[in-house]
């Protein structure tokens, strides 16, 4: 099949400047409206906004200087010295959430919040990429771009293969879409896909949730077979940050069922169902966007959640609104967002985990508690062991290492120092680090506990090293960049 020729405006970006409001309008009457950072004397760097799907352009409101139209991106991208190399970031602009997770026909869909023009928050739009093996991920067409009700905020995605919609047209099952519209009301809508998640059409009959309180957002939807229902978590953002569950049996028509506030918590919930790995029993979690989570039953029609939450994550983290994807059997994958290093002449903005699995344990005294470690599928990787010299290729690192550590003790990976949680600072330790130019991802004792770093290594310093500690055993790899 042909590929289709692409029209790309080229703008200089300067974050410095004074944002200027942009409309492109095409022959057929479409549109296109964004705010931009534009300067075409002192550039910075250079993003680059697909406008194919808007046809024959016939204004944009820029002086000639102030932009380009051109076919393709630069080969350059993604061979910058400071864009990570193991983790997914778009090609040129912003992306912060997770949204729409979901395994469909052997292809991961991995949606994202997305400014195509700059490498800071604005404009939100929803990004997409794909993947056959969960990890390398390759930049599709922007899913969702804002309209009359809003800019396009988070939500998740659901396979509707029993058609409750009504949308299905052909063999393929439609993937719906949930997410927010924000203006200044913020409401709750659907898009769907009858292409295989190639083109997402907006429900004509939007929004399926109207305005409840100030920042109602972020829908996360699941199928929930206990109570014979779909089920869609929404944070509130009222009085208490509450949750909201609502509960629908075709997916555009809710009904609320119950409110849930997780402390110290908001924004980007994930409800899914996991297994107990020692009892085989299964329980349901609550999440919120800071990785605050509440574990429970269904009790009589309704989600009964422990009252107190519980955490993996420790430290002053990076990881935000972790999303897991929807129609994995039998696992539960997340990826968050990592709120990294944001650099001013760079043309990218922030990045995405690589994918974590999360399980859910049982100690000896039949307490509960999630374990969140880097998915299988990071270990199917080709890798090379390291002779402590970096190669002359762009690189991330995976570093496995058993150690005794005490509380006078100092790790450092690449220079950066490694902290501990408390309960896990002493003793024998297994931790495993996964190095990127963004920082480090750390887990200890197989997940137990985990947390991420925004630094910069220092490849000239050891991969690991403890100052009054021991090394019992160590494995590093390199892992070649997923970008040549």
């Amino acid at each position: 099949m042909k590929e289709t020729m692409k029209t790309y405006l080229k703008l200089p970006i300067n974050n410095d400047s004074e944002a200027k409001d942009v409309l492109i309008t095409s022959l057929s009457g479409a549109y296109y409206g964004f705010n931009a950072k534009i300067d075409a004397t002192n550039v910075k760097y250079y993003v680059y906004i697909d406008i194919t799907y808007l046809g024959d352009i016939k204004s944009i409101s820029l002086s000639e200087n102030e932009y380009t139209i051109v076919d393709s991106k630069p080969k350059e991208l993604y061979h910058e010295t400071l864009r990570p190399k193991i983790h997914y970031s778009v090609s040129t602009g912003w992306n912060n959430d997770p949204n729409g997770m979901v395994y469909y026909n052997g292809i991961y869909h991995m949606f994202y919040q997305h400014n195509p023009a700059g490498n800071t928050w604005g404009n939100m739009c929803w990004g997409h990429a794909i993947s056959k093996d969960m990890i390398h991920y390759q930049e599709q067409d922007i899913a969702l771009y804002p309209d009359n009700l809003g800019a396009m905020y988070s939500g998740s995605a659901i396979v509707d293969y029993d058609n409750v919609t009504g949308f299905k047209e052909n063999e393929y099952d439609p993937i719906i879409l949930f997410y927010t519209a924000a203006s200044s009301r913020f409401s709750q809508c659907v898009a769907y896909s009858t292409d295989n998640g190639k083109t997402f059409r907006k429900y004509d009959r939007n929004p399926i949730i109207p305005y409840i309180s100030f920042w109602n957002r972020d829908p996360k939807v699941i199928k929930c077979e206990e109570l014979d229902c779909y089920i869609l978590a929404l944070f509130l953002q009222d009085d208490n940050n509450n949750y909201m569950l609502f509960k629908s049996n075709n997916l555009l028509d809710w009904e609320p069922l119950q409110k849930i506030a997780i402390k110290d918590d908001y924004e980007c919930p994930d409800i899914y169902k996991i297994k107990v790995e020692e009892t085989n029993d299964y329980v349901y979690v609550l999440q919120g966007a800071c990785g605050n989570y509440l574990i429970g039953k269904i009790e009589d029609g309704k989600f009964v959640f422990s009252e107190t939450p519980q955490r993996c994550l420790y430290g002053n983290y990076i990881d935000y609104c972790g999303q897991s994807f929807s129609n994995i059997k039998d696992r539960i994958i997340q990826v968050y967002w990592q709120k990294s290093i944001i650099y001013d002449n760079m043309p990218w903005g922030s990045n995405l985990s690589l994918p974590q699995e999360i399980t859910m344990h049982q100690d000896d005294k039949g307490h509960l508690e999630l374990y969140t470690y880097i998915a299988k599928e990071f270990d199917n990787l080709e890798k090379e062991i390291y002779q402590g010299v970096k190669p002359q290729y762009d690189c991330g690192y995976d570093i496995d290492a058993d150690i005794q550590i005490d509380n006078d003790s100092i790790v450092r990976c690449f220079g950066i120092e490694v902290p501990f949680p408390d309960k896990y600072n002493t003793g024998k330790i297994n931790v495993r680090i996964i190095v990127d130019t963004i920082g480090l991802t750390i887990y200890i004792n197989k997940g137990i506990r985990y947390t991420s770093i925004a630094k910069l290594p220092d490849y000239d310093k050891p991969a690991i090293e403890i100052e009054k500690g021991k090394i019992i055993n160590k494995k590093i790899f390199i892992i070649k960049s997923f970008y040549d």
